[in-house]
């Protein structure tokens, strides 16, 4: 995406591919800009990956998943 001035305090961003809509460009105030790069940044001192699910940290068929996993690489052979 290129980054380009649309007017007067706007912020626009064309797209190489059009949207479904057929729509090429996005227009945005500087607040709206913000918030959106704002967004995508992590929470301070939290993990990147968060895990769900069956490999969440406290979740109870992970120990049972574990066993069979290291039980697996002992018959293969490896090391842990």
């Amino acid at each position: 995406m290129h980054r380009s001035c649309a007017g007067p305090g706007d912020i626009g961003k064309c797209r190489a591919a059009p949207w479904r809509d057929g729509s090429t460009h996005v227009v945005l105030d500087p607040l709206d800009f913000i918030a959106r790069l704002a967004a995508l940044v992590p929470p301070p001192r939290r993990h990147l990956t968060r895990y769900h699910g069956v490999f969440a940290l406290h979740s109870s068929p992970r120990a049972l998943i574990a066993q069979a996993c290291l039980a697996m690489w002992r018959c293969a052979g490896r090391s842990v």
